[in-house]
This record gives C-alpha cells, structure tokens and sequence, in this order.
C-alpha cells in the first residue's frame, strides 16, 4: 500500500483528467494530471475498487 499526502480542499479533483494538486512529484519529473483519472477509468473497467480514504489526507 503507498500513501500520498494530499490536502483535504483538493479531494474533488483527485480523479479528475489534467488536475494539478498542490503535492509536488517528488522526483522532480513533469506531471500532466492524468494519472489518477487514468488509473480510476481503469479500475472502474475492470471492477476493481480504487479511491481515496479520506481519513488518510492531510487535513492541515
């Protein structure tokens, strides 16, 4: 399991194409946004459950 910290205010765009959040790559690589929301259509596809655990994100 691999936890990402992200803000509570931008959980509404966490599986959305293109959204830029807040949390930096973290190696410096370029990010289009695409990632989750491709990860999500995929998971949906295949039945597979896939999201975020709202207890887990950063609430600062």
């Amino acid at each position: 399991m691999n936890f990402c910290e992200f803000q509570y205010e931008e959980k509404h765009k966490l599986f959305s194409k293109f959204a830029r959040l807040s949390a930096q790559p973290t190696g410096g690589e370029h990010s289009t946004g695409l990632g989750l929301s491709i990860v999500k259509k995929l998971s949906t596809y295949l039945n597979v459950i896939f999201g975020a655990n709202p207890s887990l994100l950063n609430h600062r």
